[in-house]
This record gives structure tokens, C-alpha cells and sequence, in this order.
């Protein structure tokens, strides 16, 4: 108690010099300057690390919280340097105080707290249920494939939030342009999710083993119905974060809210009669439902018919995964590979490798991401959102 009453100053302060930072932080994000924001944060948790090395050897535990502290303010420093070069319109010391801005900020943060809290209980709700209903081991090896797959979604995610201040600056000037914006980024978005989450399916037993040290079919079970939840919810994200750049947060707070209770409800009674997967698969029918809720209404308020969910370019893409998926089921139930789970594994996924590539070189948007790349990745263009905007 002691140790952490001296901390807690320090703690509060790191969280204090955080959120402030985090505004102008989230400044440099609507100037479309993600990439400053990223070297900056890459700058502050390397200053961090170094600060942990100098500081916990002569304070010890008060040292890393020092540290924290100082790359706050740092955080703050440069944060704020960087985004009076993005708007020279910004004083030295930020001063000025709006009433009608902050009621606008307000009720959007409001709406936007809503939308935390919900997720927020999502998680929690499912580990308690699982603990209860599966037991530890269970809870344990949901833990590692939510983890597994929620990673590697935060890759797609990253940069579907680019959307966000890019929806907010075409809102303000040219509304009408954000149906093809939309549709553009949708289209390319399930271009990519529906090979990456086929090598993560494909890729579960092989992980099991090196992970667990064996094939642990409750590992296996979780992963697939984790796969199938959120590669939905990743197909939500452009619907949800337009939301979000609009500032219509409206359905998203239904969508997050309905999605927790359907949560408890759907999880409890499915844990009773099923155990720990009975958990999971409640609690993937509600992030389902509540991914298509969203869809469902952007596309009503946009007038863009539900069946564009499933673009038809992209068709190509679904005999590889489904074969593959199948012959590695099949491998695996008949024992074709002899037990031995590292050829097995390395075989499905260089087939599938090798399929999804031809599929993705006769594509036509091939050649348009390579064409986008090269003209806005190397040629160094920051605003490479600029590309989706046209009409």
C-alpha cells in the first residue's frame, strides 16, 4: 500500500499529460498526418524504454513511473510542435475557450463514451461466463485465440480508421462524394479480409501445435467461430467509422449496445446447455448481429442495396479458401498427414498460399493496388486518401 500510494501521483499525472496529447494527437489524424502521429509515438516509447534502463536501476518501480511521465510529456511537446506546422492558424499556447464547440464535442463524446463502455463489457462478460460455464482452461484457451485473431484484425483495422478524418473533411466540403468513397473502400476492404482470414483459419492447427504443443480441439473451435465474428465486424468497420466522420453516431451506439446485451443473454443460456463453446458461439452471434445492424442502416441511409455486401468482382476469391479449408479438415479428420501436424500444416498453407495468389493475379484490383502504391506510397504523398475521394 505504501508503494502504491507514491505511485499514485505519478500515475495520475501520466494519464493527465496522456489524454492531452491524445487531442492533439487525434489533430494530427484529422490532417490526415497519421504518420507523424505513428513516428511520434514510435520516438516516445523508445525515449521510454531507454528512460526505464537509466531510471529503475537508482529508483526502482518510482523510476518507470517517472519515465511514463516524461514520455507524456514529451507525447505533449511534440505533438503539439507538429500540429501548429499542420495549421499555422494555431496560437503558441492554447488559450481559447468555445462554448458552442465544446457542446458539440460533448454530446458527439457523449454518444461516443456509450460506444466504449459497451465494448468495453464485451470482453469482460465473455471471460466471466466462460470461467464459470468452461472452467479456467477454458477461459485459457480463449484467451490465446482471442488474442491470436483480435491482433491480427488490429492490422486491417489500423487502416480502416484512416477513414474517419477523411469522411469528416469530404462531410464538410463535398457530401455527396461519401457513397463512392465508401463504396471504394468496402470494396477493397473485403478484397483483403477474405484472404487474410482464410490464412489465419488455415493456419490454426499449425498454430495450436507450436502454441500449445498439441492439437487442442477447444483452441481449434474458439478460433473458428472468433474467425467468423470478426472478420464480420471487420466488414462493418468502413460503415462504422463513416459514423463516426459524420458524426451520425446514433446507430452505432444501438448496434454496441444491443451487442452487449445479446452478449449476456445468448452467452449465459448457451453456456448452461453447451459449456465454454456455447459462451463463444453467443458471443460471436451478437458481434454478428451487431455488424449487420450497422451495415444495415448505412447502406438503407446511403441507398446502397444489401446485397452489394458480397461484391461480385470478388466471387473469384471464394473456391480457394472454401477448398482449402475443406481438404485441411479432411487431411486432419482422416489422418492423412500421418500425425505429423508441422508438414500437415505447412502443405495447407502453402496450397492456399498458392491458390489465393492466382486468384488474387487475375484479379482486377491487382493492378489498381499496385497502381495506388506506386503513386502514393514511393512518390511520398501523405493525403493518399485523396486517391478514394474521386469521383
Amino acid at each position: 500500500m505504501p508503494q502504491a500510494l507514491r505511485l499514485l501521483p505519478w500515475a495520475v499525472l501520466s494519464l493527465w499529460l496522456g489524454s492531452v496529447a491524445s487531442v492533439f494527437q487525434s489533430g494530427l489524424d484529422g490532417c490526415q498526418r497519421m504518420d507523424i502521429r505513428n513516428i511520434l509515438m514510435i520516438i516516445g516509447n523508445l525515449l521510454f524504454f531507454v528512460a526505464a534502463l537509466w531510471l529503475i536501476p537508482r529508483y526502482g518501480l518510482d523510476g518507470l513511473a517517472i519515465g511514463q511521465a516524461g514520455q507524456g510529456l514529451f507525447l505533449i511537446l511534440a505533438s503539439w510542435a507538429m500540429l501548429r506546422r499542420q495549421i499555422i492558424s494555431l496560437p503558441w499556447v492554447p488559450v481559447h475557450w468555445s462554448k458552442v464547440k465544446f457542446k458539440e464535442m460533448f454530446s458527439y463524446a457523449v454518444n461516443f463514451q456509450i460506444n466504449t463502455i459497451a465494448i468495453l463489457l464485451f470482453e469482460p462478460v465473455i471471460k466471466l461466463l466462460m470461467s464459470r460455464y468452461g472452467g479456467l482452461s477454458s477461459a485459457g484457451f480463449y484467451e490465446m485465440s482471442s488474442q491470436l485473431v483480435t491482433r491480427l484484425r488490429a492490422l486491417i483495422i489500423a487502416a480502416s480508421q484512416a477513414l474517419t478524418p477523411a469522411v469528416a473533411d469530404l462531410h464538410e466540403i463535398a457530401p455527396e462524394k461519401n457513397r463512392g468513397l465508401y463504396l471504394k473502400s468496402y470494396s477493397i476492404l473485403f478484397f483483403c479480409v477474405i484472404p487474410f482470414y482464410g490464412a489465419i483459419l488455415i493456419s490454426l492447427p499449425l498454430v495450436s501445435v507450436l502454441w500449445i504443443g498439441q492439437l487442442e480441439s477447444q483452441f481449434l473451435l474458439f478460433g473458428m467461430w472468433l474467425i467468423a465474428g470478426w472478420a464480420m465486424n471487420t466488414l462493418a468497420g468502413p460503415a462504422y467509422f463513416f459514423n463516426l466522420g459524420t458524426g451520425d453516431l446514433g446507430w452505432n451506439s444501438v448496434a454496441h449496445v444491443s451487442m452487449a446485451i445479446l452478449n449476456v443473454l445468448l452467452g449465459s443460456y448457451l453456456g448452461q446447455r453447451f459449456g465454454a463453446l456455447g459462451v463463444v458461439i453467443g458471443s460471436m452471434i451478437a458481434l454478428i448481429f451487431a455488424s449487420l445492424f450497422i451495415l444495415f442502416f448505412f447502406h438503407k441511409k446511403q441507398k446502397i442495396s444489401f446485397w452489394n455486401l458480397v461484391p461480385k468482382d470478388h466471387l473469384i476469391l471464394f473456391p480457394p479458401a472454401v477448398f482449402c479449408i475443406i481438404f485441411s479438415a479432411w487431411a486432419y479428420k482422416t489422418n492423412w498427414f500421418f500425425d505429423n501436424v508441422f508438414l500437415g500444416g505447412w502443405i495447407g498453407i502453402s496450397l492456399y498460399l498458392l491458390l489465393i495468389s492466382a486468384a488474387i493475379w487475375s484479379h482486377s484490383y491487382r493492378t489498381k493496388l499496385i497502381k495506388f502504391v506506386r503513386k502514393y506510397v514511393f512518390n511520398g504523398n501523405s493525403k493518399t486518401l485523396s486517391y478514394f475521394k474521386r469521383d
